[in-house]
């Protein structure tokens, strides 16, 4: 059975995900967090995580070390599924690299609304978005 697959940055993320697996109905839901270095928005994502009982959490943590180590950690782990849904919340480094990597069958953009002209105008409307 397919899975979906969640990769979220903020806590308005995560509520944008709770309300897609409601709307949806969606099962078997994978959840990776990338935190960053604020406390508070670590603590707000970790608390509105619990609210819901995914499948699995993986949690990045936003060392200031390379990442790319730890990004084909990921990957590799990823890539053991097929997905059905990919949502993803911000379209940075991992993104772009999971995107093209991950069998899935569609890809959703959550943004908490910042992010959401900026990357339709410089990726998605240019059809750029997996080159």
């Amino acid at each position: 059975m397919k899975k979906n697959i969640f990769i979220l940055r903020s806590p308005l993320q995560i509520i944008n995900a709770l309300e897609a697996i409601e709307h949806f109905r969606l099962k078997n839901n994978i959840l990776v967090l990338i935190y960053n270095s604020l406390d508070t928005n670590t603590e707000q994502i970790k608390k509105l995580a619990n609210t819901y009982k995914w499948d699995e959490i993986i949690e990045l943590e936003d060392s200031g070390k390379s990442k790319f180590l730890r990004y084909i950690k990921l990957i590799k782990n990823l890539k053991k599924y097929k997905y059905y849904y990919l949502f993803i919340g911000n379209y940075g480094t991992i993104q772009k690299i999971l995107i093209p990597n991950l069998d899935k069958n569609k890809v959703f953009y959550l943004d908490d609304g910042r992010e959401t002209v900026e990357i339709y105008d410089k990726y998605i409307k240019r059809n750029k978005l997996n080159k």
